[in-house]
């Protein structure tokens, strides 16, 4: 699984390899289908997850977005869980380590003035994520995994790309991550997830302004079946009297609600039985990516979605 995360990884150079649209789900979409291939045990967890998918397809009847595109990053998130109830995640990590350090000395190069590689942010290293919030997410999200696996000589690959993100979001789940190798007592964990909101929201920049209007906005547009998959990216918020297209809810939860409605519960339920099992060896990783999906959209890049997705089904293998 090396090939996996080395190839997603470096699939995406911003400005060569498309812009604002991660040709990783290029990498994952050609060879995540032969996971299928691979023999594993299926468990109420991986029926539960199907059957949003099965909702979502048939939402594509009513849905009044992108919905061939929506369905399919969720069939690319649903054959990464399978994946990882069928895989060791070591060699994957390893593979995203080697990535992200390549990233992390574009990002070195883009601190220094080298600007050959496009990024969203003039003045924050976005590296090959074209996005700083992206990189550091998924710098994040690989650091809970590698100290999961007690990979520490790894860690040091991934650390310049999330120090030079500037992400408070990566910031904060890779703190939460590691505290859950330590306290895994969830109830602790979500004291501790509160004290740092009310810190962060105690100084309220204009990106965490426009996250919270678009939370507003989306709201009062849920209903009991859903807009269809794909129907966000056609949904318009009027912000401070701006009319914004924000692509994401920022939220993975309300987003998959809004799109889904009461379709999203046994999905929700799958997540929620996975995060049940604190002692599996995966729970920090997933507790890390379910932060990150109340607050940003991993679920909707092609690395953080699949380290999450692979996590979960991780911890699926075993729930028999």
């Amino acid at each position: 699984m090396i090939w996996l995360g080395l190839a997603a990884s470096l699939a995406f150079v911003p400005g060569i390899l498309g812009a604002t649209i991660p040709t990783g789900w290029a990498v994952l979409s050609c060879f995540l289908p032969l996971a299928l291939w691979r023999k594993g045990s299926v468990s109420l967890l991986h029926l539960a997850l199907f059957l949003t998918w099965a909702y979502a397809a048939v939402s594509l009847s009513w849905t009044t977005g992108q919905g061939i595109w929506g369905l399919w990053l969720l069939t690319m998130f649903c054959l990464a869980f399978w994946l990882g109830s069928t895989i060791s995640l070591r060699p994957l990590l390893i593979g995203l380590c080697i990535g992200a350090w390549i990233s992390g000395i574009v990002s070195i190069a883009q601190v220094m003035g080298y600007d050959f590689v496009l990024r969203h942010n003039p003045v924050v290293a976005s590296g090959l994520h074209y996005n700083p919030i992206a990189q550091g997410m998924f710098a994040a999200l690989l650091i809970v995994g590698l100290a999961c696996h007690r990979m520490f000589g790894w860690m040091i690959f991934p650390l310049p790309a999330l120090l030079l993100s500037q992400s408070r979001d990566g910031y904060a789940a890779c703190a939460l991550g590691i505290a859950a190798i330590f306290i895994r007592k969830p109830l602790i964990l979500l004291i501790l997830c509160l004290a740092g909101a009310v810190y962060i929201t105690s100084t309220i920049n204009l990106s965490d302004s426009e996250r919270i209007g678009i939370w507003r906005s989306a709201l009062p547009y849920l209903t009991w079946f859903g807009h269809g998959t794909g129907s966000f990216l056609d949904f318009y918020v009027v912000i401070d009297g701006r009319l914004r297209h924000p692509e994401y809810a920022h939220n993975d939860f309300l987003q998959l609600a809004f799109e889904l409605g009461t379709g999203a519960i046994p999905a929700l339920a799958c997540l929620a039985l996975c995060l049940s099992r604190t002692r599996a060896r995966e729970w920090p990783l997933l507790v890390a990516f379910t932060f990150l999906a109340a607050v940003a959209f991993p679920s909707y890049l092609p690395i953080t979605a699949l380290l999450g997705a692979v996590a979960a089904g991780r911890i699926a293998a075993d729930w028999d």
